[in-house]
This record gives structure tokens, sequence and C-alpha cells, in this order.
């Protein structure tokens, strides 16, 4: 080697060795303490409270999923039922569904064609309530896709409880 290469790589090794002892930590004795009068992190901004929130807020996130999937569950053999024609079983799975998740409008339709099905006179009634809760669904949900979805239902629903009246 030529000392003119030698000397250009000493000071490239120089170099690096100056940047990285300047991108070292400094020891914590050197660290000063914060000044009086200094911004500090408030109790509830440290990092553990958070930690704690975000923890708590995806555990909530988790249990409505966890309950969602047990509705959808739930509808799935519910629909099972009434394609098989066993309408009690629908009878007893709507209810159930209704408590999990008040808004499970499909349980409500369920419910009403298994009693219609059944000869229940109250399924008028039990189509109106349907129709009044898919109505207030729509309310909700103003994607295209939910709204072409909701007014079919909507529109089943109406003639189903037409039937049912017809029928008496």
């Amino acid at each position: 080697m030529t000392i003119v290469r030698k000397t250009w790589l000493a000071g490239l090794a120089g170099i690096f060795l100056v940047s990285t002892a300047s991108a070292q930590t400094a020891p914590q004795s050197a660290i000063a303490p914060p000044k009086a009068g200094a911004p500090q992190v408030a109790p509830e901004e440290s990092s553990q409270n958070i930690w704690d929130d975000d923890v708590e807020r995806v555990s909530r996130e988790i249990g409505k999923l966890r309950l969602k999937l047990r509705v959808k569950e739930s509808e799935g053999r519910a629909l099972e039922a009434y394609k098989r024609g066993d309408y009690d079983k629908v009878l007893a799975l709507a209810p159930e569904i209704l408590k999990m998740d008040p808004e499970a409008v499909e349980a409500g339709e369920y419910l009403a064609s298994a009693a219609f099905m059944r000869g229940d006179k109250k399924a008028v009634e039990m189509f109106g309530a349907a129709i009044e809760v898919r109505k207030k669904w729509l309310e909700r949900h103003t994607t295209a896709e939910e709204q072409r979805d909701g007014l079919k239902h909507l529109a089943v629903l109406h003639g189903n409880r037409g039937v049912a009246r017809l029928m008496g």
C-alpha cells in the first residue's frame, strides 16, 4: 500500500471512531436533573398509564368482537334451523340472540317468520316490530351497499307482514 492510501484509510478510521464515540449516550450520572419549572410528564400521561389504557381499550374491542362472533354463530344456527323447518328451535334461539345483541335485526326477522310458520297470531305484530328495527338500522347504516341490502330486507318484511295479515 502506498503512504497516501494508508493516510486516507487512517483518516476514515479516525472519522469513524469519532462519530461512533459521539453517538454513544452519556452515562446516567452525566444527565442533568430537570430544571425547576420545566414541563414534566403528568402522571396520567406516563407510558405505563398509556399502555394500560391501550390494553383496556383493546380488551373491550376483543370482547365486542367475541360477542359479535357468538351472535353470528347463533344467527347461523337459527337460519339453518329455519331452512330445515325446525321452527321451535328458531323460536328458542332468536330471543337468546336478541338478549346478546338487541340490534341483531335478522334475529327479529327469523322470530317473526318462525312464528308465522307456526301459525302464531302475534306474527303480524312481530313483523311490525322487525320492520321498525330494520328502519332504525337503515338510519345508522348509510353506505350504498348497506342501504340496498337493508331495503331488500325491508321490502320482504312488508310483504311477509301483508301475507300474515291476509292469512289472519
